[in-house]
């Protein structure tokens, strides 16, 4: 009877054995002990914010046009994505799994250009679109590029359409920045630098707007 608890005993360290080194090593690995292991490189989070230029017109300066706007923003597949793009080429992009953006980027420009027509039209709205409003017109823009380069050009390209209160296209219009300087790794630098060309998307958009017939 004794002989077969011993046998017994054996046979369940044995097989437990197995469990206790891999859980072992589970835990080494995620703490860095063994080669590949080590814990992951913290993610960083960057903002679009509103830099505005010396040209903006102030609400003393203009009275704002009595217009219903609605801004409606996508985003090209290159630029989905909230990882933060450096590009070989407008061919060869790289994305980084530690540097994101803390909104996507559609999310970001639509929320940007919302601010910048709201000093300019009395009613500018996004997405969700409150129950009662009608616009009288949609802004319907695409963010084709937004990156810095290995060469350090920041780079934003963004495209849109003007649709009238029926949704007949009555305006269009592409709009393309590029600044050399920029550091390439410094995307502090990079988000400034791209805040920085909105009060201009803005204002080549509201040309747009005032040049429908």
């Amino acid at each position: 009877m004794n002989n077969n608890s011993t046998t017994s005993n054996s046979l369940r360290s044995v097989l437990a054995a197995p469990l206790v080194l891999s859980f072992s090593a589970l835990v080494l690995f995620l703490s860095g002990c063994l080669p590949g292991g080590g814990p992951s490189a913290p993610t960083h989070f960057y903002r679009l914010d509103w830099q505005a230029s010396s040209n903006d017109v102030t609400k003393a300066e203009v009275a704002k046009i009595d217009r219903k706007i609605l801004v409606k923003v996508s985003a090209a597949p290159a630029v989905r994505a909230s990882s933060i793009v450096l590009a070989q080429s407008d061919y060869e992009l790289n994305y980084s799994d530690t540097r994101r953006w803390a909104e996507a980027p559609e999310v970001a420009l639509s929320r940007l250009l919302i601010n910048g027509l709201r000093e300019r039209y009395l009613r500018v709205e996004g997405i969700p679109l409150p129950g009662s409003y009608r616009p009288d017109i949609t802004i319907k823009a695409t963010v084709e590029k937004l990156w810095g380069t290995v060469k350090g050009v920041v780079v934003l390209q963004v495209s849109w359409q003007i649709l009238d209160a029926d949704g007949a296209i009555v305006g269009e219009g592409t709009k393309s920045f590029s600044q050399s300087g920029w550091k390439a790794g410094d995307y502090e630098s990079l988000a400034a630098r791209i805040s920085q060309f909105t009060p201009a998307l803005v204002q080549a958009i509201d040309e747009s707007i005032k040049n429908l017939k």
